[in-house]
């Protein structure tokens, strides 16, 4: 009788060097995700390095609960030069209470820092005006003590996926507008949605809004486009009973509205 293959030795050998390659690429690609590996980098926004290492890191920043633009300002400097261009860098700030205005965004020229992809921050409170306008690979945003967020505060961050702002209850003009990969939001605690907030967040189906709270604004342009035209075809809105008929008085035509 002819042995089993699986019992023959030379190929045992074979498939344990296969599946160990396949388990070492893995972790390979792992460790590259920021995201995924532990903290690193340590310093206080008065002590940025001049350079960071040669692989993807978590860099975590803490000046104390107040910090300026100038604060910001090395950070921002060491993440868009030259050494940090083809890196993936998080950012997490312990104990920062607000992001300023411009924060990682030049007004001027409305560019952002390319390199970072998630940014968090559990005792931030206030995002101010372009704080990350044009960070255009960022993907993850979690901010969950934040009552406000001012304008253009996400505006063009082309990769944003994930916003976790649960307590947000103003949401600026043009605060998430060009967010082309922003699919879902929830906002249950908004009383204030500004001018052209989510326009042109073509790939967004499903929005939660003000279902815990009275909505107070709600502009016109708010969900609108270019010209005033609607992308909300594909959108359905879940807020409270008592603020659905301010949905239904804009001429936008959204896919549906649930109430809860």
């Amino acid at each position: 009788m002819k042995k089993s293959i699986f019992k023959n030795s030379k190929f045992r050998l074979v498939l344990a060097i296969f599946a160990i390659s396949l388990l070492s690429l893995s972790c390979g690609d792992k460790a590259t995700d920021p995201t995924d590996v532990t903290p690193s980098n340590t310093f206080t926004l008065a002590t940025v390095p001049a350079t960071l290492p040669a692989e993807n890191v978590w860099i975590i920043t803490d000046s104390g609960s107040t910090a300026t633009t100038a604060d910001f300002g090395a950070l921002e400097k060491l993440l868009n030069s030259n050494a940090a261009k083809d890196r993936k860098i998080a950012l997490e700030f312990p104990n920062i209470e607000a992001i300023p205005a411009e924060a990682f965004s030049d007004g001027a020229a409305y560019t952002g820092v390319k390199t970072i992809v998630a940014v968090s921050g559990p005792k931030v409170v206030t995002i101010g005006e372009e704080a990350f306008r044009k960070c255009e690979a960022l993907e993850t945003v979690s901010f969950p003590l934040a009552t406000t967020i001012v304008r253009a505060a996400f505006s063009a961050c082309i990769a944003l996926k994930t916003v976790d702002i649960p307590l947000a209850t103003t949401i600026g003009d043009d605060a998430f507008s060009y967010c082309y990969a922003l699919e879902t939001a929830s906002f249950p605690l908004a009383t204030t949605i500004g001018y052209v907030a989510f326009s042109d967040c073509t790939t967004l189906t499903t929005i939660t809004i003000a279902t815990k709270s009275t909505l107070e604004t709600l502009k016109d342009s708010a969900f609108g486009r270019g010209n005033n035209t609607t992308v909300t075809e594909n959108i359905t809105v879940t807020t409270s009973a008592a603020n659905k008929s301010k949905f239904e008085a804009n001429d936008w035509n959204f896919k549906q509205i649930i109430t809860e």
